[in-house]
């Protein structure tokens, strides 16, 4: 019977296969940890992770349509683990960029508006309608002009104040 330290060292391979850029790699080793997480008690929130990370993987591949599934599957485990809000965000964020690379648009915006706390708390500025997956991000310049870059505030409303210590703390000089 397999065991917990099996499955994690089947993860962690799998990690560092991906970290590598050894997708397909990742991915064969992420469907062999979930077996064996699959197998194992008590390990729900593990196979969740694992779930997302395949199905992550599956994206990167190209393979959106079978990472739907898997994002669900997550998800349903992360909604029955504690203190997994962020996870749950996470899921519902990618589930929602598979769904619209499949052109499934009418189901990629609810999970991004849906008010959920984890959505809102964790993915607050992705929820605009303006900001959906694979879209670029836009902002407004004090002039009205849409801009793609970061804007820098002027020196007076810096936050922090030009003064010697804060020039030395930083080393940079503001104005």
């Amino acid at each position: 019977m397999p065991t917990h330290d099996d499955a994690d060292q089947l993860y962690k391979q799998a990690v560092e296969a991906a970290g590598r850029g050894d997708h397909f790699k990742a991915k064969e080793l992420f469907e062999d940890a979930l077996e064996l997480y699959r197998e194992v008690p008590g390990a729900e929130k593990d196979q969740a992770h694992c779930l997302y990370s395949l199905a992550t993987t599956l994206l990167i591949l190209g393979k959106p349509a079978q990472a739907e599934p898997l994002y669900r599957q997550a998800l349903t485990l992360y909604q029955t683990a504690p203190t997994s809000e962020r996870n749950q965000a996470q899921c519902l964020y990618n589930l929602a960029i598979s769904l619209h690379r499949l052109e499934k648009l009418d189901e990629a915006a609810p999970p991004l508006s849906s008010g959920t706390r984890p959505v809102s708390k964790h993915f607050r500025d992705r929820t605009r309608p303006s900001q959906l997956p694979g879209q670029p991000r836009q902002r407004t310049t004090p002039a009205g002009q849409t801009s793609r870059r970061r804007t820098l505030l002027p020196p007076s409303t810096h936050p922090l104040p030009n003064t010697p210590r804060n020039r030395t703390r930083t080393g940079h000089r503001f104005a």
